[in-house]
C-alpha cells in the first residue's frame, strides 16, 4: 500500500511508534520475551542467563566485562533482523529535535537510567516515562518498534510515504515451507526456510525431526514478520495462543557513574496484564446467518 501526500493517502507510524524523546506517540512496543527470540548474529540461540545460568531476570557487567566481552549486554552482537525490527537503549536513531538535543547529542534511544554513586537517580533517559520530554508517551517496557518507522520522516510534524506491505514473498516461502513440514517432507520445508535465514545474513538449520522442523518454522516465522499483523492469526491457527500470550513484564536498565551497567527484567511489575478467552480462536457466527440457518451451532465462548 502507497502512502502519497500529495495523493492524500498517508500514514503516520513514525508519530505513533517512535520514541516519546521525539515528540511521539510510543505505541507498539517489543516487549520483553518478543526480543529475546531474536537470534545472535551467528544464528545461535540467544541466552539470557548464559553468564548467570539460572537468572532469568538480571544481567550486570563492570566496565572491565564488558571491555572484555562485548555481548555480555543482551542488544550486542544480534541478528541483523534485531536491529532492523527493535529501538533498544542505546539504540542509533534519527536526529533529536532541538528541544531535545541537550539531553542525547549522540542520537541514541534512553530508555535506561543513569546512577549517581550515591545510588541516586542522576538523570531519566529521555525516552523514558519519567524523561524530559513528554515523559507520559514513553515505553512501558524498555522498548520501541524500529520496524516500518522511516528514518527520513520527522515523525512531530510530517506523515509517512514508506508503503505499508501487506504481503510479501517471505510468506509465500514460509506457508510453503510449513506446508513440507506438515505433509512429513522436511527435508523440502527446511530448504524453504533457509531461503529465508540465508537472506536475513544467518545459516542454515536442518533437521530430519518433523516436530523440531515445525518449531523452528513457526520461530521463524515469528521473527519474521514480527510487527506485521502476522502473529495473531498464527497463534489462533496454531492453537498455541494459551501458551504464548504473557503479562508484559518491564525490562529496566541501569547506567552507573563508575561505568557498570545492569539489565532487570522486573517480572515483579505488570506493564500490560495480559489474559487469553479459548472463544478468541474463532469468530462468532453472526445473528443474521444463525436466522437463515437455525441448525448452525453458534461457535464456543458465544451466545
Amino acid at each position: 500500500m502507497q502512502h502519497l501526500q500529495s495523493q492524500g493517502n498517508t500514514t503516520t507510524q513514525n508519530r505513533w511508534w517512535g520514541p516519546n524523546g521525539y515528540h511521539n506517540w510510543g505505541n507498539n512496543g517489543p516487549n520483553e520475551l518478543a526480543v529475546r527470540e531474536f537470534e545472535m548474529a551467528d544464528g545461535s540461540p540467544f541466552v539470557w542467563d548464559k553468564y548467570n545460568p539460572g537468572d532469568e531476570e538480571v544481567r550486570e557487567a563492570t566496565a572491565a566485562e564488558l571491555a572484555a566481552d562485548p555481548e555480555i549486554n543482551p542488544y550486542v552482537g544480534r541478528e541483523p533482523r534485531f536491529y532492523a525490527t527493535v529501538l533498544f537503549d542505546g539504540a542509533p536513531w534519527i536526529e533529536r529535535p532541538t528541544d531535545a538535543v541537550a539531553f542525547d547529542p549522540e542520537n541514541r534511544v534512553q530508555t535506561g537510567y543513569y546512577i549517581a554513586a550515591d545510588g541516586s537517580t542522576k538523570a531519566s533517559g529521555v525516552d523514558t516515562r519519567q524523561g524530559p520530554i513528554e515523559a507520559w508517551n514513553g515505553t512501558k517496557n524498555g522498548y520501541y518498534i524500529k520496524k516500518y518507522q522511516d528514518p527520513a520522516t520527522v515523525g512531530q510534524y510530517f506523515n509517512n510515504e514508506n508503503a505499508w506491505i501487506e504481503m510479501r514473498y517471505a510468506e509465500v516461502v514460509l506457508d510453503y515451507a510449513e506446508a513440507c513440514i506438515e505433509l512429513n517432507e522436511v527435508e523440502k520445508g527446511m530448504e524453504a526456510l533457509n531461503m529465508i535465514r540465508n537472506r536475513a545474513g544467518l545459516p542454515d538449520k536442518m533437521t530430519t525431526d518433523q516436530a523440531e522442523a515445525r518449531e523452528w518454522v513457526r520461530h521463524e516465522r515469528m521473527v519474521e514478520f514480527f510487527g506485521e499483523g502476522d502473529r495473531w492469526y498464527m497463534i489462533r491457527k496454531w492453537m498455541i495462543a494459551e501458551d504464548v500470550i504473557k503479562t508484559v513484564h518491564p525490562m529496566k536498565i541501569y547506567h552507573y557513574e563508575d561505568g557498570s551497567h545492569e539489565w532487570f527484567y522486573d517480572t515483579s511489575s505488570d506493564a500490560d496484564v495480559r489474559a487469553w478467552k479459548d472463544a478468541n480462536y474463532w469468530l462468532p457466527i453472526s445473528r443474521t446467518e444463525i436466522n437463515k440457518a437455525p441448525q448452525l451451532k453458534q461457535n464456543p465462548g458465544y451466545n
